[in-house]
């Protein structure tokens, strides 16, 4: 699996982050893990998208659906921007279990082969285990690596929400105590991300934030050596962007991305990498 024709748009939502790439033609047939791993590993650096209610509501978690939606004023939605920044950036380089079944069926079955599910237990298992929803998946996609970022540890991949690179099993890779998932053995990739927001006060930070914070970012040197840590540990580094009250990412995360994607194909170079 060659990066530069595979790299896959990690999309849609909070809750459910999911790969696709339309390379494999028959993703029924089971290819060993092994193999499968390092095809997984190629994929190394992509985005990581939340633009949902969360996005207008200027807060992180997304409220309840009692609650009065007039702050909901999306008037656009431009995928094709996000695609683009997705690939500038990387040059050459739920509620009841029949539901989430019903959902994981469609994903499963209506579209392209599935790299990984990258699954959100903030809100809970959907009433379906994490092994259970491992299970379901591998049914008609048993090539798809499935990873949960907290909760029961079940799957191939490890997640590591607001992580670093490093090896699998490396304690000092996680954000919190509660990310590690300690006396799993059947990991066999490892994914980190973190918003391209900066720390700040008030707004949200996987979610785009505030218009007082339009300007901040992490700059393009950081997250390309994270990238460098991705590829010296076989990581998948997802770095997360929010769109903004227009559906567009923006201006300062398409310029940073734009650089990064530059250091990445050594169209221009860092004096220094640690």
């Amino acid at each position: 699996m060659n990066q530069r024709n595979t790299f896959s748009l990690l999309l849609i939502g909070s809750l459910l982050i999911a790969c696709f790439s339309c390379k494999t033609k028959d993703y029924t047939k089971k290819i060993d893990d092994k193999v499968r791993a390092e095809q997984i590993k190629e994929m190394k650096f992509g985005m990581f998208i939340c633009w949902l209610y969360s996005t207008f509501y200027g807060k992180e978690a997304t409220p309840t659906l009692d609650k009065d939606a007039s702050y909901f004023k999306a008037t656009a939605c431009d995928t094709d921007q996000w695609c683009k920044v997705a690939k500038d950036g990387g040059r050459n380089g739920g509620t009841h279990p029949e539901m989430k079944k019903a959902q994981l069926k469609e994903l499963c079955t209506r579209y392209c082969p599935i790299e990984f599910f990258w699954m959100d237990h903030s809100r809970g298992d959907g009433g379906l285990s994490h092994k259970e929803t491992v299970e379901w998946i591998h049914r008609v996609q048993p090539n798809c690596f499935v990873g949960f970022n907290t909760g029961e540890a079940a799957g191939r991949l490890d997640l590591r929400e607001r992580g670093r690179p490093g090896p699998i099993g490396d304690e000092n890779a996680v954000w919190k105590k509660h990310h590690f998932k300690e006396g799993y053995d059947d990991f066999l990739v490892a994914e980190f991300t973190y918003p391209i927001l900066p720390e700040h006060k008030g707004g949200a930070d996987w979610f785009y934030s505030l218009p007082e914070h339009d300007k901040l970012c992490h700059p393009a040197e950081k997250i390309y050596q994270d990238y460098i840590g991705a590829e010296k540990y076989g990581n998948i580094f997802s770095i997360d962007v929010g769109p903004d009250y227009d559906g567009k990412i923006r201006d300062v995360d398409v310029k940073t991305l734009q650089k990064v994607g530059k250091y990445i194909s050594g169209e221009i170079k860092l004096t220094e990498v640690k």
